[in-house]
């Protein structure tokens, strides 16, 4: 693979963004390559999937940090922005760069995701644009997800970091404690399932929640390091971690974990089901922080995001997350100065709009504005010496939906124990 796999599990972690993309023409409002607009000023399009919509602190700040980008340069260049839901942009995305309709800069995953895209010379290296002092102003492996042979084509903005949300409020009143490792988490979900309550809401219909769970455990095990090394394919995936990880999860499914008709439920139907206080977990990643504490959540006074109970000798300190989303540009831009001037002007506004999980130094006021919860997330990561992604991002887009298909087969109780997932697992994409 071209990808370079970090040396140290903890780069992966800190680069969490957005890549920029320039491209070729086209009649669609975000897919027009930068050219002359009005009053001859230069049009650059940006297509991502964070609709206005989305409540995720990652598209909340994004969409700030949009507006922000567009009133700076409103004397340089038309900026027009376009933006679909996730659930087709990954397939609208791919299907504009294999017709040679690559918006100027466009949102993408990095490592496996974006890898055909360079392969393919769609994307632009963006080596030559940024400047000694932006490269100064990077954290420690904010480039890494989106280097291929030596070269960088991309930026990020900020990273996300698994975390356990809690209602405290259904755990006092049902005199419980939150769980801090897995067999009290099992407990714990015992416990609410007697009482009537469904402990743990999980969207299962859109595949990539369910993931989260076996992507923990492997890392709890293994550590984030060889859990890269799988994902990269360095290592067999038929191997004692996945299979027990595996496991970890079908004794959460047995003991009713999960809220009831998860198979049928999408993430967003989970997230609102947990921001009404129906459960008192939900297990996903720290973009969902400003949706939990958002003026119409019902739980924003009494939720609390803590680490994912740990595994008996599971090392604290290696963790879920990293950076993966991020800006690219498409290498056919007409105006390539002029569209990295605009990505890396519109990221550092997000990473600022941002403030706390972030991969650029930025200001004291940005972090003195990050909300509760992600302070929460900041002050129970800082001791991080490992991260690995899911998954899904970190394998080529065939292999992800195998894998996707593989763990949603294990929570609709067609597979049924780790060591046939991890078969299936390496003999579906492990070659």
């Amino acid at each position: 693979m071209k990808k370079r796999l970090l040396s140290v599990a903890l780069a992966v972690s800190m680069t969490a963004a957005m890549l920029t993309g320039c491209g070729s023409g086209s009649s669609d409002e975000a897919n027009s390559s930068a050219q002359e607009g009005g009053e001859g000023k230069p049009t650059i399009s940006v297509f991502t999937d964070y609709v206005e919509s989305n409540s995720e602190s990652v598209a909340v700040n994004f969409n700030k940090a949009l507006e922000q980008t567009k009133e700076h340069f409103a004397d340089k260049y038309n900026i027009e922005s376009e933006a679909v839901a996730i659930e087709s942009y990954k397939e609208k995305i791919k299907a504009m760069v294999a017709a040679d309709e690559t918006p100027d800069i466009f949102m993408t995953w990095g490592a496996g995701f974006m890898e055909s895209f360079v392969d393919a010379g769609k994307v632009a290296a963006i080596d030559d644009y940024i400047s000694e002092e932006s490269k100064e102003s990077l954290k420690t492996g904010a480039l890494d997800m989106f280097e291929f042979d030596g070269k960088a084509y991309g930026l990020t903005a900020n990273k996300w970091v698994g975390a356990l949300y809690c209602n405290k409020t259904l755990f006092e009143e049902n005199n419980q404690e939150i769980p801090t490792t897995f067999d009290e988490l099992i407990e714990v979900c015992k416990t609410f399932r007697e009482k009537g309550i469904q402990p743990i809401a999980l969207g299962a219909k859109d595949q990539w929640p369910c993931q989260q769970y076996i992507n923990e455990f492997v890392i709890q095990l293994a550590g984030a390091d060889e859990a890269n090394k799988m994902a990269f394919k360095e290592t067999s995936l038929d191997n004692e971690y996945v299979a027990q990880a595996c496991d970890y999860v079908i004794e959460m499914i047995d003991a009713g974990a999960f809220n009831d008709g998860a198979m049928g439920l999408s993430n967003e139907e989970a997230y609102a089901a947990f921001t009404r206080g129906d459960n008192p977990m939900m297990y996903t990643n720290s973009n969902f922080s400003a949706q939990a504490i958002a003026e119409d959540s019902a739980i924003k006074d009494s939720v609390t995001a803590v680490r994912f109970p740990l595994l008996d000798g599971a090392d604290p300190n290696q963790y879920f997350g990293g950076a993966i989303d991020g800006l690219c540009m498409s290498s056919k831009c007409e105006y390539p100065e002029e569209t990295y001037e605009v990505m890396e002007y519109l990221v550092r506004a997000w990473a600022e709009a941002d403030g706390g999980l972030v991969t650029w130094e930025v200001s004291d006021e940005a972090k003195a504005n990050v909300d509760f919860l992600n302070q929460e997330i900041i002050d129970y990561s800082a001791d991080a010496t490992g991260y690995s992604l899911a998954w899904d991002t970190l394998f080529d887009s065939n292999d992800a939906q195998t894998w996707l298909d593989l763990v949603s087969e294990v929570y609709a109780g067609n597979i049924t124990s780790g060591e046939e997932f991890a078969k299936q697992l390496q003999a579906g994409i492990g070659e």
